[in-house]
């Protein structure tokens, strides 16, 4: 693996927008150059179509900036630039740009590591072959590319579409409604439940309408309607029983036995409930039984060896990918520099890692890594609130007040016109959190009561 050294001239440019929707003016980032190795957040950024798009804090309407932008992967040998034919630049300035930006990449870069590739960016005419080259070094191709691409805009249809449209497209589309298309509609939920704003809420209530009908007319709709009930039975019978046993675990294993899905997923659910114990159980029950129950339940045995060992594999993975970032972090000039350069890599197998470290420098009194974890969690955390529409933020402040005090002080800071909105929003929350969280409620409803 190539060493990455950090880019001594990153071209990130401060720009002053204006909504094209709502006309309120506000700054935006815009990164003109995505090294693989040297800048991976950004690379992320840029595979997740987040790079380059400014969100207004007013309407929230997301605009993507036109800006010419350059491609590095040093373990593909890969230098490809883009820039958009709207920007209106002469051949003269393309090539004084471009060959700013490739200077960027060189300089600094010690002598072994140079190579021929780098004396000559690739131009790409248009974005989409450009994002195709990007993918293709995640070994993502341009069918599976095609593929996502039909179901976002299949979701978009759905969503804006009538009931009979909706049966209509459905039936058309079934090829493509997959795991991985309930997968994008469970992400935008959960998103929208996060949201407290009386529009996020008519969508969401919009968007689970339309899944209970996907789950009856299509056929991964049905599976995983049939995985969630096998799921929720589950997850209520630990609860009745005031735990997870092993007996109860393997009680549901065997019911759900001939389907593979609902077996892993509880295996997942139960991971790390799983101890040796589970299996010496299930041995037992094995060695009882007679004849073709003995046989189903030995098959069952391995196919749960084989789901653990799957798990043990990608936990294992994870913390490996999430102990290669801290110590990215670690090694950067400054905490603030290390967190900014890996937040693209900063997920929640990342902050179990990163828990678990703090847990046991504090275990051990080792007091010089807490000095360094400390500040990294703090600031992930802050950075995390700070990436939340303010609207949110504002919610989440007061709701998280300790004491009627705190909560005056936030709301000292809504500006008298708004507490009309804000107000609703809260209502909107309260719903939700009735069912959900009591306590939260209760919070709701003491902030509500002082607007």
């Amino acid at each position: 693996m190539v060493q990455a050294f950090p880019l001594p001239n990153p071209t990130l440019m401060q720009t002053q927008i204006q909504c094209p929707q709502c006309g309120t003016p506000f700054p935006a980032e815009v990164h003109q150059i995505v090294d693989a190795q040297r800048t991976p957040h950004l690379k992320d950024m840029l595979l997740g179509g987040a790079l380059n798009v400014a969100q207004c804090p007013s309407c929230g309407m997301a605009t993507r900036l036109a800006s010419p932008l350059l491609f590095h992967d040093s373990e593909h040998e890969m230098l490809i630039v883009h820039v958009p034919m709207e920007l209106g630049w002469s051949m003269q300035e393309q090539e004084m740009q471009i060959g700013r930006m490739a200077k960027a990449i060189t300089d600094g870069l010690p002598p072994e590591q140079f190579k021929a590739y780098l004396l000559q960016p690739k131009t790409i005419m248009t974005m989409q072959t450009f994002m195709e080259q990007v993918y293709s070094t995640e070994g993502i191709t341009p069918e599976m590319i095609k593929r996502q691409q039909d179901q976002a805009q299949l979701m978009q249809n759905l969503v804006t579409g009538d009931k009979l449209t909706q049966i209509s497209l459905i039936k058309e589309n079934e090829d493509l409604i997959d795991q991985g298309f309930f997968g994008m509609l469970q992400q935008n939920l959960q998103m929208l439940e996060q949201n407290p704003a009386p529009e996020a809420n008519k969508q969401f209530i919009l968007l689970t309408n339309l899944q209970a009908r996907l789950f009856t007319m299509t056929e991964a709709g049905k599976e995983l309607e049939l995985q969630q009930v096998a799921l929720s039975k589950f997850q209520q019978a630990v609860k009745d029983k005031g735990g997870l046993t092993y007996e109860l675990f393997l009680d549901h294993l065997i019911a759900n036995d001939g389907n593979e899905s609902v077996q892993s997923a509880m295996m997942q659910m139960g991971y790390q409930a799983i101890q040796y114990e589970l299996f010496t159980v299930l041995t037992g029950r094995i060695e009882a039984a007679e004849g073709a129950e003995a046989e189903k339940l030995t098959n069952l045995r391995e196919r749960l060896l084989e789901i653990y060992d799957q798990l043990q594999e990608q936990a294992k993975e994870q913390m490996d990918k999430a102990g290669e970032t801290l110590s990215a972090i670690l090694a950067a000039p400054s905490p603030e520099q290390g967190v900014q350069q890996n937040m693209g890599r900063i997920d929640e197998p990342f902050m179990h890692y990163l828990t678990a470290q703090l847990e046991m420098a504090t275990s051990s009194e080792n007091q010089e890594l807490l000095d360094k974890l400390k500040p990294i969690y703090a600031m992930i955390m802050s950075a995390a609130e700070n990436q939340l529409p303010p609207e949110v933020q504002l919610i989440n402040a007061l709701v998280s007040s300790e004491n009627e005090a705190q909560m005056q002080e936030v709301l000292g800071q809504i500006p008298p016109e708004a507490h009309g909105q804000v107000k609703q929003m809260l209502g909107s929350l309260l719903e939700r959190a009735t069912a959900e969280n009591p306590e939260m409620a209760a919070k709701i409803q003491q902030a509500m009561s002082l607007i």
